[in-house]
């Protein structure tokens, strides 16, 4: 969502296409992630099937990546560009869309990714090690490293920090170390749980958030 909003403040004309099934977001996805509507967002009805894990995760992509084409078929739009961090779905608009650029986030190399990286028109990198996995497969001019980037201004908080303290029962005098999202294995939550054994009484450690590590 961000970067669709960041890339319509460059003067770009933004479509963002997802999967319509059920998800965990109630509310107005714009006010979700407080960004102005200054992007059309298009809802493709796709099957929502979650067990077994990986045979129904594969079934609703590939349902998604069916509707996908013909939507793009029916309005026209071959000749866009498309941006997706799917190399799934990218894979299946080669020779079907002009453009195609894919934004990788963990460095895969499957049979998708090395037969999209064949006909891709551009890839960004979230990271320079990343770069470094695609390099064998693409010229330099065509990878941008693009790091994982945050909204400054939602951090200039004008509160008082001792009254935001008081106001959650924070101790007043301590450090606080937080850990703020998804509670699992793979965002690294177990791993600041058994750092917290390792401060001292000085220290507050704290997280925040979903998860199967809740507990």
């Amino acid at each position: 969502m961000h970067t669709c909003s960041a890339l319509v403040k460059q003067g770009i004309d933004v479509e963002l296409i997802i999967a319509d099934r059920e998800q965990l977001i109630k509310q107005d996805i714009f006010d979700y992630y407080t960004l102005p509507e200054n992007f059309k967002i298009t809802k493709l009805k796709t099957i929502g099937i979650w067990r077994p894990y990986y045979l129904g995760y594969f079934l609703q992509h590939l349902h998604f990546a069916v509707k996908l084409q013909w939507y793009l078929f029916w309005t026209y739009r071959y000749n866009c560009t498309v941006y997706s961090r799917d190399e799934f779905i990218l894979f299946t608009l080669i020779g079907k869309v002009k453009n195609k650029f894919w934004e990788s986030h963990e460095g895969k190399l499957n049979i998708f990714a090395k037969i999209l990286l064949k006909f891709i028109t551009g890839l960004v990198c979230i990271s320079v090690n990343l770069k470094k996995v695609y390099a064998p497969y693409l010229p330099d001019e065509k990878i941008l490293v693009a790091h994982d980037a945050v909204d400054v201004q939602e951090f200039f908080i004008k509160h008082d920090k001792q009254e935001m303290r008081k106001k959650y029962s924070l101790p007043l005098e301590k450090k606080l170390v937080m850990y703020i999202g998804k509670l699992d294995e793979v965002k690294g939550a177990r791993t600041f749980a058994q750092a917290s054994n390792l401060g001292n009484e000085d220290v507050q450690y704290i997280a925040i958030g979903p998860g199967p590590l809740r507990e």
